[in-house]
């Protein structure tokens, strides 16, 4: 699914005529082959927790090396400052998609609203059409893998689904935000990120194992608690659908009122929905 995808879409940039971020692309669609191939090992061979981290790190590193020095986040500090703090907050990109695939269609809930979002603001000039082409593919490959992932699921994506998904999400939002579209990259990926960032942050204050196995997640708390997971699953997917919309939204009026708006809408629809799925704890 994935792997065809990324094919697909290195294919169809070869038609296209050389821009600047052709190299980002290509290098973008290669780290996510290469986690591909990882988590494909990791889910038959079972690798240790820190060589998986060395490697995603190689791989986040390699990713941004080739994004363009035109486009910065910050101007402000020195883009190797810059390009290294980007290639950690891709591995915590990479590693929340994965913890946050621990239910029949998480993966899938939280990318093709985000990946749907980028081939509409490509439409607006927001991103390049070589960017919203991998973009389209891996959205057209999930909504194919959903029949398959609805539970009970018939296939799973594994880390070799997640792990790539991961650097997706985050490489998209880099996109986004060094476009000037700041808001649609934190929008996107808010409840996912959140989802994860605060249970890890939980688990730290606890004490407890970073790498074991839990159950500890919001949404996991839900589905423990007696919500079904069409309750579960469905709330995601349509508070992500309604993230991308205020995204898309701010994004096409570009008014700092707008953005204040939607940066506050989807905040407080992201914590209600935090808040209610951890309400159900047992």
């Amino acid at each position: 699914m994935l792997p065809v995808a990324l094919v697909a879409s290195l294919g169809a940039l070869a038609l296209l005529p050389h821009q600047e971020l052709t190299l980002a692309i290509i290098a973008f669609i290669v780290g996510a082959a290469a986690l591909t191939a990882m988590g494909f090992a990791d889910d038959v061979l079972h690798i240790a927790p820190w060589p998986r981290l060395i490697g995603q790190l190689a791989i986040a590193v390699l990713v941004v090396a080739f994004i363009p020095d035109t486009l910065r986040l910050v101007h402000d500090i020195s883009i190797l400052f810059e390009r290294l703090a980007l290639a950690v907050a891709l591995v915590w990109f990479i590693n929340a998609w994965n913890f946050m695939d621990g239910a029949d269609l998480m993966s899938v809930s939280g990318s093709i609203p985000l990946l749907g979002a980028v081939v509409v603001l490509w439409t607006v000039d927001a991103v390049s059409f070589a960017v919203a082409t991998p973009a389209a593919l891996l959205a057209a490959s999930l909504l194919g893998f959903v029949p398959w992932n609805w539970a009970p699921a018939r296939l799973f994506l594994g880390d070799a689904g997640s792990l790539p998904l991961g650097l997706a999400a985050g490489w998209f939002a880099v996109m986004l935000a060094a476009h000037g579209f700041l808001l649609a990259a934190v929008l996107l990926p808010v409840f996912h990120m959140s989802d994860a960032s605060l249970t890890l942050l939980h688990r730290i204050r606890h004490r407890r194992p970073l790498f074991a196995a839990h159950r500890d997640h919001y949404y996991q708390q839900a589905l423990d608690g007696g919500l079904s997971f069409r309750v579960v699953a469905g709330t995601i997917a349509t508070l992500n659908v309604f993230l991308a919309t205020l995204a898309v939204v701010a994004s096409l009026h570009r008014d700092p009122v707008v953005n204040v708006a939607a940066l506050v809408i989807g905040g407080v629809s992201t914590g209600m929905v935090l808040l209610w799925f951890g309400s159900r704890s047992r």
